[in-house]
């Protein structure tokens, strides 16, 4: 009650000009804390809805290891529309989900990253504030306040596998002396039940001036969250955001003739459905290797007609754009990758029709070492691993799944691939 009365105090005192600070007869934290709500509230109430890319760099350390091992970039864009967040891959036609897990069902990933978090410390009024003092912070003076939110005020649900749970958190917060802007936000669970396996769970989110739409917006430009399992492995996730836009959708109507000189629009090519069962082969343009970031747009060409009853359904050249769903390292250097392709498309003259399909197998592989073990229903081994599908790659529609031995990813542009259409997904299992 005391931190909303002081709220509403310095409203009214920045509103009209009024008493200054030190007159308002309230300690000067408090004064302070209820500056930095105000400017948070107004920054969230402002922001409009709006894109941005972000890169995932997600690492593990096995304990006692010192050193964190990359395992895989993710590429998503996300979209903040009437304050719910949701994702996308690069390049998609639109935002398919509110729950990232559905595109990427492995690892470690999460959400509530632009505004969640910060409405829920700054304007639910479910926090409890402690002024620690100023600090610097990247070269900036700033004021540090901790805070923690009980358990049962919380929306902080963490989720493993198909395990979760509502948890406790505190953490602290830094904010610009002399502008209020947020510079930092730490969040630390707690009360975390022990049928998660999670040690410990820690995010910090940083915080800078982003312009869009002609205006400058507070929004996050980096997260770092690190999970620690009850036996000492630890996973780490640290999200970079950028290319920031507004999301917007016009249309205007006019019952006025078109310009005289205005092109005609060139009209959207004919969507047809292809056969369950054709085969073609495709030859890559995009190579992939270890470090290609999983969501990376993949493009390839037919190498030859592919046929059904001797008339050509899909001619040589057609262009396939596919993606690139999954990339993990297992075993290290002596290990191999398992690697995950989608195809979405193909389009030839001027008709398009979407893809499902299945990796058959690699007639032509140019690049050095092992050829790619396409995954089958069997049990297979290579070298001395033994290859077992992984479970949550089914979950990905059309995923073509593959094996790559050695400590190095090389599939190189030129690289032949037979893919097979699939039937769609209420039709089977396209594996």
């Amino acid at each position: 009650m005391k931190q909303r009365a002081a709220a509403a105090l310095l409203a009214a005192a920045l509103s009209s000009g009024a008493q200054p600070v030190s007159e308002t007869g309230l300690k000067p934290e408090v004064l302070l804390l209820a500056r930095v709500k105000l400017k948070m509230e107004e920054t969230l109430r402002r922001q409009p809805d709006y894109t941005c890319m972000e890169t995932i760099q997600r690492s593990v350390r096995r304990a006692p290891a010192r050193r964190y091992r990359l395992i895989d970039t993710l590429r998503l864009e996300v979209a903040i529309v009437e304050g719910k967040e949701m994702f996308s891959w690069p390049g998609a036609r639109e935002f398919r989900t509110t729950d990232p897990r559905e595109m990427v069902p492995s690892g470690t990933i999460g959400t509530g990253y632009f505004a969640l978090h910060a409405r829920a410390v700054f304007v639910s009024n479910v926090a409890r504030f402690t002024y620690v003092g100023r600090e610097e912070i990247g070269g900036r003076l700033c004021e540090r306040f901790d805070y923690s939110v009980p358990l049962m005020w919380s929306g902080y649900r963490l989720r493993v596998g198909d395990r979760s749970a509502i948890v406790a958190y505190s953490g602290s917060f830094w904010a610009d002396a002399k502008t209020y802007d947020l510079v930092r936000l730490d969040i630390h669970a707690e009360q975390i039940p022990a049928s998660l396996g999670l040690e410990a769970v820690h995010t910090i989110l940083e915080y800078g001036r982003v312009p869009i739409g002609g205006h400058d917006f507070l929004l996050p430009r980096r997260a770092v969250t690190t999970l620690t399992q009850t036996n000492g492995d630890e996973n780490r996730n640290e999200t970079l955001f950028a290319d920031c836009r507004q999301y917007t959708g016009e249309s205007f109507l006019s019952f006025a003739p078109p310009p005289k000189d205005l092109p005609a629009p060139a009209p959207p090519p004919e969507t047809v459905e292809l056969p369950v069962g054709l085969r073609f082969e495709i030859a890559l343009e995009t190579g992939i290797e270890e470090t290609t970031p999983v969501g990376t747009i993949l493009q390839a060409r037919l190498t030859r007609d592919a046929k059904r009853k001797r008339r050509v359904i899909l001619p040589k050249g057609a262009r396939v754009t596919g993606r690139l769903l999954h990339l993990e390292q297992i075993g290290g250097g002596s290990g191999y990758f398992v690697v995950a392709v989608g195809l979405e498309s193909v389009e030839f003259g001027r008709k398009r029709a979407e893809l499902r399909a299945r990796l058959i197998r690699f007639p032509s592989y140019v690049g050095g070492g092992q050829r790619p073990l396409v995954a089958s229903g069997t049990l297979q081994r290579m070298g001395n691993w033994e290859l077992v599908r992984l479970p949550q790659l089914e979950t990905l529609p059309g995923a073509g799944v593959f094996y790559v031995k050695g400590g190095k990813l090389h599939i190189p542009a030129g690289s032949r691939m037979v893919w097979q259409v699939a039937a769609g997904a209420d039709d089977g299992d396209t594996r």
